[in-house]
């Protein structure tokens, strides 16, 4: 599967340093794909702030479904 020109559905900074990136892939020869491009690396999160940060990544996905379902009716 080419992702030469994923779509950027969202984006949004899980932590002070990680960002989720959701990526909507449609290749001319195999079926379109949503990547959801998560840090590199495990992202540590002290307990206290776990709920902002599981909070932070519902919100961009929250995004990327609305930004696709803009698209589709498009």
């Amino acid at each position: 599967m080419s992702t030469s020109s994923p779509i950027v559905l969202a984006t949004g900074h899980i932590t002070a340093a990680d960002e989720l990136s959701i990526q909507l892939v449609e290749p001319a020869a195999s079926p379109s794909v949503i990547m959801i491009v998560w840090p590199a690396r495990a992202t540590p999160v002290r307990p206290e702030m776990y709920a902002d940060c599981a909070a932070k990544i519902m919100r961009t996905v929250a995004r990327a479904s609305i930004e696709l379902a803009r698209r589709r009716l498009g």
